[in-house]
């Protein structure tokens, strides 16, 4: 019982953690780590309109999925924009937000319907952001720069620790959604669960290592 009162309510609820800290922290925190912010507040909502409409109405809530994965890589694309790069080649950042946008709708309308879990532009966005994430961890070796003392390195260690965890889990989603019993399928999505509150909790200390 636990088990499934973790995956569907405590991990969720989760998110109000670094949302509230953010929020306290909210003028020390820089623009990128604002994006960050900004991502949590959307990712709150869209969760929670998708349970409504899962729970309450019984109808497909997967076109949010959809949504959601579209507006998670944007801003997460954008986060590494004013992280990684400081004013140079900047207009290939937008080039890759406009890629993964149309990669997100052409998924949608050719190969996974928005009544279907959307786990080819899920995979996309993991590769996207583990080579972004490694990136980051490459450049501040380089600079020898004192990592526990950015703030940035938590928010990136949250993001490189999830999507790298739930890589093979968005590969072979349909598969472990269709072909393994309901107790593996439960244990399955309760440590993607884990991972987002991990996720959250990197995402906690980044902002409060932010300092006006």
């Amino acid at each position: 019982m636990f088990w499934k009162s973790f995956n569907s309510i405590i991990a969720p609820l989760c998110i109000l953690i670094p949302i509230i800290v953010g929020l306290i922290k909210f003028k020390a925190l820089p623009f990128n780590i604002k994006v960050i912010w900004y991502y949590l507040v959307l990712a709150a909502l869209i969760n929670t309109a998708a349970t409504i409409i899962a729970r309450v109405y019984h109808l497909n809530n997967l076109p949010l999925v959809h949504l959601f994965t579209l507006v998670e890589g944007l801003m997460l694309i954008l986060f590494y924009k004013y992280t990684l790069n400081t004013n140079k080649k900047k207009s290939w950042y937008n080039f890759l937000q406009i890629t993964f946008l149309v990669i997100c709708i052409i998924n949608a309308l050719f190969f996974q319907s928005i009544y279907t879990y959307s786990s080819y532009t899920r995979y996309a966005e993991s590769i996207i952001c583990m080579l972004f994430a490694l990136n980051y961890f490459a450049k501040i070796a380089a600079l020898e720069l004192k990592p526990l003392t950015l703030s940035a390195f938590y928010i990136n260690a949250g993001i490189f620790l999830y999507f790298s965890g739930s890589f093979i889990l968005f590969i072979f989603s349909n598969l472990i959604t269709y072909k393994v019993s309901l107790t593996n399928f439960l244990i399955i999505w309760n440590i993607h669960a884990a991972l987002f509150v991990i996720m959250y909790l990197f995402f906690s200390i980044g902002f409060i290592k932010c300092k006006n």
